[in-house]
């Protein structure tokens, strides 16, 4: 059987609800639910943010807040949702980065096995490389080929340190023999305006 997103996440919803509140209280929801989203706006994660929350708040009847919390690679988002009361009423917009690899980097304030409770998959995404057109290469052969003659003058921008398309370009830069040096940002909105500007 075949489930529609917005009855995934109701069900999902009710499911989460009915464990932290009493057989007694009022139907879910009776206000405004908040979406935290642990990045900055216009990125990808608050793209889904706020696609999902349109859907939501409609399927609910209740408005869905975006509440973008960005810092720290998603921890500073994910901690203000780790210590909300446990009621249905603050989700987060998760993802791999700060939920599975932060944990290995360094000790967090939350524990995110303990503390969050999945409800859904919104959905994957996959990591692309993007130069500035004023960068004289067209293909990925030629981008290694131009970073080996230029070591570490190269700049990239990600999310953040430890983030996924931070780890995933240093496994690209060990893979192809390449040193690049590493911006770090408060999300990839900021990065992408900073490599249409040339920065990076």
């Amino acid at each position: 059987m075949k489930l529609s997103l917005p009855s995934l996440m109701t069900a999902a919803l009710l499911a989460c609800s009915s464990v932290a509140v009493p057989a007694h209280a009022q139907e879910y929801p009776v206000r405004p639910i908040r979406m935290v989203v642990p990045y900055a706006a216009g990125g990808g994660t608050d793209f889904v943010a706020r696609a999902v929350s349109e859907r939501l708040a409609a399927g609910l009847d209740q408005p869905v807040v975006v509440d973008n919390r960005a810092g720290a690679n998603g921890v500073t988002g994910s901690d203000i949702v780790a210590k909300a009361p446990p009621d249905g009423y603050t989700l987060l917009i998760g993802a791999a980065g700060t939920l599975v690899v932060a944990p290995h980097l360094g000790r967090l304030p939350f524990d995110p096995t303990k503390d969050l409770v999945p409800i859904t998959n919104l959905g994957t995404s996959a990591f692309i490389v993007a130069v500035n057109p004023s960068v004289p290469v067209k293909t990925l052969a030629e981008m290694i080929a131009y970073a080996k003659s230029q070591p570490g003058k190269i700049n990239y921008g990600s999310s953040g340190t430890g983030g996924s398309p931070h780890l995933a370009t240093e496994l690209f830069t060990s893979m192809a023999g390449v040193q690049m040096t590493h911006v770090p940002y408060k999300g990839l909105s900021l990065a992408i305006t900073d490599l249409l500007g040339g920065h990076i």
